[in-house]
């Protein structure tokens, strides 16, 4: 699969570089809902590691933490200008800035995914301009349900009792709508006819959910085996804000995974001179 055809099937992650307690707790939640494949960040360290994994990134900032303006001004400086973050899409989330100092701030920036007020009295229009931003940009992709990656978890899994044993089997990956198992071939002769789980225990870190488990498949990988179950049509919201809540955490555990060996991006923002004519990007 090419790089291209993955972003087109996979879509874009988008990150959002911010202490808004407004984001936290309202824009992602609802995002998440909609399937967006989202982060939440707040140390500007990291981004540039996250960045040279994710090179066709959606970054929204709220430049109005740790570092003064201009260090904001010249932390979107320095990924414009980097020829290996030239797909990223920049964007603002202001909530405490008068237009003045705005126009002031984005004069030479590249901001691709557009300025948003969060400071206005209708969230709905703050959340469907974000929407709006997000689908312009295609971040979604082709696909319906954000996954979480789930082989290096070792904690997580789905165990019921079939009669007097309890089967146990890890999680491979995870949806809002079902999960795949990792069967072993041993077990796979003693539940290949099982058609529904209907008191199935859902391990995600310490929750521990019950859940019934409609089996769609049951397909050879290798020397073991993959059950691909679906949850049911009527499962609770409750149980679903916490698998989403598992995938969206459980995502950023990956992002980890991969950048947390790299050096943190230590540059002073604050007082560096970035040198590059941005004149080019202005609107």
């Amino acid at each position: 699969m090419t790089i291209e055809e993955r972003r087109k099937i996979y879509g874009k992650k988008v990150i959002f570089l911010t202490q808004s307690k407004f984001m936290m707790n309202t824009i992602k939640t609802r995002l998440m809902t909609l399937e967006y494949e989202i982060y939440l960040l707040s140390d500007h360290k990291i981004v540039k590691n996250i960045l040279s994994e994710y090179p066709d990134a959606i970054l929204f900032i709220t430049p109005d933490f740790h570092l003064s303006k201009t260090g904001w001004k010249n932390f979107i400086k320095a990924i414009n200008v980097d020829s290996d973050f030239q797909e990223v899409k920049v964007g603002l989330l202001i909530d405490k800035m008068n237009q003045n100092d705005l126009a002031t701030f984005k004069s030479g920036l590249k901001l691709d995914a557009g300025i948003i007020n969060l400071g206005g009295d209708d969230i709905e229009e703050t959340f469907r301009n974000i929407v709006k931003i997000l689908d312009s940009l295609e971040a979604k992709g082709m696909r319906q349900y954000v996954r979480a990656d789930c082989k290096s978890d070792k904690e997580s899994s789905v165990y019921w009792l079939d009669g007097d044993r309890m089967r146990k089997f890890s999680i491979i990956d995870i949806s809002s709508v079902g999960l795949a198992l990792k069967i072993p071939q041993k077990s796979y002769n003693e539940i290949k006819d099982i058609r529904t789980i209907p008191q199935a225990t859902l391990v995600l870190k310490v929750k521990q959910i019950p859940i019934t488990l409609e089996i769609l498949t049951i397909k050879q990988a290798g020397p073991n085996y993959i059950l691909i179950a679906m949850f049911p049509m009527q499962i609770k919201k409750t149980i679903l804000d916490l698998v989403r809540t598992f995938i969206s955490e459980r995502l950023l555990e990956c992002l980890h995974e991969k950048i947390d060996f790299r050096p943190a991006d230590n540059t002073d923002y604050n007082n560096v001179v970035i040198t590059d004519d941005l004149a080019m990007f202005e609107s």
